[in-house]
């Protein structure tokens, strides 16, 4: 079993992979067509986690709506916010906001059109479709790639997720480290991974939720018919606030 992941970006996507026995291997940067080539050559069971929305807004969340209603969220927020999006923020978990339905990315938003490039390349694998839950979370459960074996990911929530906390800002050496620390705890071997560069920490990060994602021991956000967010958890913690000083961990040597 090959789980891979992929940290995009505008000029150059990261792929990250993981084996079984969770020894990383990271390969060039590359176009769209270099790591879809890549992943597609791995097999037929591989799964893949992007760290890119997988779909845009279909504003299910909009003032009126029935879910918004049945989710209880209050009058005048996360109006065009997705739903997948939406579970992540009211947990302290920010993310960029993805186009509405028929808008183009652009401008800052133009790197998420590589990841909508990259999610048609791999469509042959499947997109992830969860069966649909009210509360729009759910864990993934055992042989989730039935229905379907690529997702987005978020590996900012990923780290937060597997610290119970907010970690250090990544562009920090406290951070960098502490991101280090929780993929080497997690089970991640080899590779170097403190020379890495942020770009494929991240996709290390893609990858080890893809590898919990096969092992049954992953969940989502979302509502499925517009796209869900996969994280390393079956349950994500109402809330991810920084830890003082004081009590962050130490990393080790």
């Amino acid at each position: 079993m090959i789980s891979c992941g992929v940290d995009v970006g505008l000029r150059a996507q990261h792929l990250c992979t993981l084996d079984d026995d969770l020894s990383a291997a990271f390969h060039p940067p590359g176009s769209v067509e270099d790591v879809a080539a890549a992943v597609r050559g791995l097999g037929p069971d591989v799964t893949v986690g992007i760290d890119a929305p997988g779909g845009r807004s279909l504003h299910l969340l909009a003032e009126g709506t029935r879910l918004r209603a049945g989710l209880g969220i209050a009058p005048g927020r996360y109006l065009r916010a997705r739903v997948c999006d939406w579970q992540l923020m009211r947990r302290g978990l920010p993310l960029y906001p993805s186009p509405g339905a028929g808008e183009e990315p652009v401008g800052w938003q133009a790197w998420m059109g590589e990841g909508y490039r990259l999610f048609a390349a791999l469509a042959g694998l499947g997109s992830y479709a969860p069966v649909p839950d009210p509360r729009c979370e759910g864990a993934a459960g055992p042989d989730p790639g039935r229905h379907g074996r690529v997702f987005e990911t978020f590996p900012d929530a990923a780290f937060c997720a597997l610290a119970g906390h907010r970690p250090w800002p990544k562009r920090t050496a406290a951070g960098r480290e502490e991101r280090v620390m929780l993929l080497r705890r997690a089970g991640v071997r080899g590779a170097g991974l403190p020379t890495r560069s942020l770009h494929e920490l991240d996709a290390c990060a893609a990858a080890l939720v893809a590898h919990r994602f096969s092992t049954g021991a992953a969940g989502w956000v979302g509502a499925p018919h517009e796209g869900v967010i996969v994280v390393p958890v079956a349950e994500l913690r109402e809330r991810y606030a920084p830890l003082s000083r004081a009590r962050r961990p130490r990393s080790s040597p």
